[in-house]
């Protein structure tokens, strides 16, 4: 029997309470632990292939439908593979846990090998780097430069709180990596005037929030019922706020969410088509782009991979706090070298100063 074949295992667990499949799902998400994003995210995927299907209920689907529906994502609404990874993390979760029946969606071939096995992202040249980022503006392209300035993932970037940025040590602790444990990158200096800009603006909303009544953020595991407060506090609070409050499906309370990474990488795509960059560029790109023209600077590969929170070698020898800040520290952001590449030359506008983005689009050369 194919690795991909429906199997009768069935998950022990205590009955759900709900009637309605995403309800259940909710519950089941609930116990499981997760993050009011990753329910809402699952419960988005889930309806979505409902809806594809033409309303069929899912016990009455299975391996081939599921890859259909991620075919379709892929060729008909042009999702990236990273997109599709989520979708199947979503769906899988809702047979294994809630419909008691495993697909096996993350082993073997086909579904698995269609959705996760996406190619790397490409880096960009130090040109492409700045035609791309003096093309954007606003929350998206401050967070695609800081993407690129400290080789944070879109996940990370998006969801910085206040008290992640140390602006007198130039700074930023990232909470939580995919390697399980925090580290800490550069605060490039070609940014910290916008993001002391972007701090002020941030703890502004947090103060009308406060006004009215707004439930407080969403906090990581536990942490809301060790610390009732501290979801309400302005050091928990978003460096990127989202525009509109979000609705908690568990409490029915008004909660202010981050940007999304899908706007961050929507507004990627968008500039870099207009940049005429070719490829599918995503903010990983940005990523990979700051570890590659940090190697390619003369920075060492250990100190670039506890730059970037890589857990294959964290594993093996994970750094001290103390060594991390210093690395950080010591290290220079390749965003603070593009931007100083023809410093003497920079030009004003009529209108005043060229953004410092457009600045390094007009004048960055580029690299073979």
């Amino acid at each position: 029997m194919s690795s991909l074949s429906v199997s009768a295992a069935v998950t022990s667990h205590a009955p759900v309470k709900s009637a309605r499949l995403l309800d259940q799902l909710r519950e089941r998400i609930r116990a499981a632990g997760y993050s009011l994003r990753s329910e809402d995210a699952h419960v988005h995927w889930v309806r979505s292939f409902i809806r594809w299907s033409g309303m069929r209920h899912p016990r009455d689907m299975g391996v081939a439908d599921v890859r259909s529906y991620l075919d379709w994502l892929g060729s008909d609404c042009n999702v990236s593979a990273a997109t599709r990874r989520r979708a199947l993390r979503a769906i899988g979760f809702l047979y294994r846990e809630v419909l008691g029946r495993d697909l096996g969606l993350q082993r073997g071939t086909g579904v698995a090998a269609k959705a996760v096995d996406a190619p790397a992202p490409r880096a960009l040249a130090v040109s492409e780097v700045g035609a791309l980022l003096g093309l954007m503006d606003g929350d998206t392209g401050l967070a695609a430069s800081l993407s690129y300035g400290a080789g944070l993932r879109p996940a990370e970037c998006v969801s910085l709180r206040i008290r992640d940025i140390d602006l007198a040590r130039r700074l930023i602790t990232v909470r939580q990596g995919r390697a399980g444990g925090d580290r800490v990158v550069m605060l490039p200096r070609a940014i910290e005037a916008a993001i002391r800009d972007r701090i002020r603006r941030a703890s502004n909303l947090w103060e009308r929030d406060r006004t009215l009544g707004v439930a407080g953020v969403d906090l990581p595991d536990a942490l809301e019922r060790k610390y009732p407060r501290a979801s309400q506090s302005l050091d928990w609070f978003w460096v990127f706020p989202a525009s509109e409050l979000t609705t908690d499906s568990a409490t029915d309370a008004l909660r202010r969410e981050h940007l999304s990474e899908m706007q961050l990488g929507g507004a990627i795509r968008s500039a870099a088509r207009a940049a005429g960059i070719e490829g599918r560029i995503t903010a990983h790109a940005l990523r990979q782009s700051f570890a590659e023209h940090l190697l390619r600077d003369g920075t060492d590969a250990r100190t670039v991979s506890a730059l970037l929170g890589d857990g294959s070698s964290e594993r093996a020898a994970p750094p001290c706090a103390a060594v991390l800040k210093f690395a950080a520290a010591a290290v220079a952001s390749p965003l603070d070298k593009l931007r100083a590449l023809h410093a003497p030359q920079l030009r004003l506008s009529k209108a005043g100063p060229v953004n410092a983005h457009v600045q390094m689009a007009l004048l960055a050369e580029p690299v073979h």
